[in-house]
């Protein structure tokens, strides 16, 4: 019988997830900066922040925003074209 090992990630690149403190939280940045290190929707959405910081300090980024029809339905056009007129896709 072979022994197996086991790891708990970190040398295959894993980050481990943290609990969000809630009464460590002082602005609306802080929450979806800690969400990053949770998981699921919650991971996705603080790195998605991330994302969108860095590509608007890039000023050579170019940025292209797919959409669903859905988005327009759910009255979030107006999210769309503030955007745009910020230069924050193109």
């Amino acid at each position: 019988m072979q022994d197996r090992m086991l790891r708990d990630g970190r040398d295959d690149g894993l980050v481990p997830l943290k609990s969000l403190a809630l009464d460590q939280i002082g602005s609306f940045s802080e929450l979806v900066r800690g969400m990053s290190h949770t998981a699921f929707g919650g991971r996705q959405v603080g790195e998605a922040l991330d994302i969108l910081l860095e590509t608007c300090r890039r000023r050579n980024c170019r940025v292209v925003l797919t959409l669903s029809g859905a988005l327009t339905v759910a009255k979030q056009g107006s999210i769309v074209c503030e955007m745009i007129d910020r230069g924050v896709v193109h």
